[in-house]
């Protein structure tokens, strides 16, 4: 049966269980040698609400959750409930199986993935959100399951190296967290253009706003072409760009105070012992 209709013997819905714990003893078998910790979603980032109140606002969040933010629709249905039901019995499955899960209210699960990519120095981040592509380093692999892929620093196309992936991204949007397109006609063809442009006159892992917009500028005065138009339309959008570069960029969330300490007792409380930075 397809897993939305698998039941226990008590007539109780399991599928949402049953198909993450397969794939994660698939993955684990791929990736032997890493110790998986499992990340969820507990709300939305307050900064990220502040700077974009309609942040993720076409997502349904679950009132029993306190997964509330400014601008955000709350919606209470059965799908949901049901969600939230399997999630909780999935957290305590996996820990009587040794794997630590990371929650923590009014923080997302990407950003959590982020902060704990900062304290190992050989680590994989499994999950098939794109977003995680600019996780990739030289000390850290992202590893999609459904596409059987594991993206690598040193194996990699340029495009996934950080910032490249983010400021694609920021150009172009994401209708799935309600993050808007700069400008009508600005794809992700014309995006990676400008972005390869634009790394190309400025270091770009340095967040200087004001040179990336000056380069862009001076690029578009003395250049001629389909590209300096939408250079031009970029340049008309581009505070709106900051914000989603903003809203998309990892590598700006600040860990909660104490953070490496309640991970390392995370792990030890789970499996008896933590090996990190």
């Amino acid at each position: 049966p397809a897993l939305e209709e698998l039941k226990t013997s008590k007539g109780v819905k399991s599928g949402g269980v049953f198909g993450f714990l397969r794939m994660l003893q698939s993955e684990i078998k791929k990736c032997a040698g890493y110790f998986p910790i499992v990340c969820w979603d507990k709300g939305l980032a307050e900064r990220r609400t502040t700077l974009y109140p309609d942040y993720k606002a076409n997502r349904k969040r679950l009132v029993a959750d306190g997964l509330i933010a400014t601008g955000v629709q709350v919606e209470h249905d059965d799908y949901l409930e049901e969600y939230h039901r399997q999630r909780s019995d999935l957290i305590q499955i996996l820990k009587s199986l040794g794997v630590p899960s990371l929650i923590i209210p009014g923080w997302e699960g990407d950003d959590l993935q982020y902060l704990l990519s900062k304290v190992t120095d050989d680590g994989i981040v499994l999950s098939d959100d794109k977003d995680m592509i600019q996780l990739v380093s030289s000390e850290i692999k992202v590893r999609r399951p459904m596409r059987d892929e594991m993206i690598t620093w040193d194996g990699s196309d340029p495009y996934y190296h950080h910032p490249h992936y983010t400021i694609v991204k920021s150009m172009c949007g994401d209708g799935a967290d309600n993050i808007p397109q700069v400008a009508s006609g600005l794809g992700w063809k014309g995006a990676d253009k400008i972005a390869t442009i634009l790394e190309g006159l400025v270091d770009c892992t340095q967040n200087n706003y004001d040179l990336w917009k000056s380069s862009l500028e001076d690029y578009a005065d003395t250049n001629k072409g389909a590209i300096v138009t939408k250079i031009k339309k970029l340049l008309v959008g581009w505070d709106q760009f900051l914000i989603n570069y903003q809203l998309t960029n990892l590598r700006l969330v600040q860990p909660p105070e104490g953070f490496e300490p309640m991970i390392k007792d995370l792990i030890t409380g789970v499996v008896g012992k933590a090996n990190l930075l």
